[in-house]
């Protein structure tokens, strides 16, 4: 519960501060105060070797476009009002995951998908 109020803080600063500071430096500013947060957390989670991974290419795209919704949420809130972008960036992953569950096609829905038909004679 405390996250949410430090993420809506965050939020607010930046809106705030969007006049007066360019974004990237705002970016910046907020990612090395996470990083000194996250190696507290790494340090009482038992150190480096909870980042040991079988797949480090797919962690590098995973950053990669976390980095990317990050500059395009906080480029919203530069522009949009502080609800608006909000409400946008909630409802996203149901513009992501609603079609393939629509689709009537067996082939554009994905198999892992919820609401993948898996037989065609069944109905929904």
């Amino acid at each position: 519960m405390l996250s949410w109020v430090f993420i809506s803080m965050n939020d607010t600063v930046i809106k705030l501060l969007s006049d007066t500071y360019p974004l990237h430096q705002m970016v910046f500013i907020r990612s090395i105060i996470g990083i000194f947060f996250s190696l507290f957390l790494v340090k009482l989670e038992g150190g480096w070797q909870i980042f040991k991974t079988k797949k480090p290419f797919l962690h590098l795209i995973r950053g990669l476009l976390l980095v990317t919704v990050n500059m395009s949420y906080f480029s919203a809130l530069v522009i949009l009002p502080l609800a608006n972008t909000a409400a946008i960036f909630f409802i996203a992953p149901l513009h992501s995951t609603t079609p393939p569950g629509l689709s009537d096609d067996e082939d554009e829905a994905p198999a892992l998908h919820p609401y993948a038909r898996k037989d065609k004679n069944t109905t929904r």
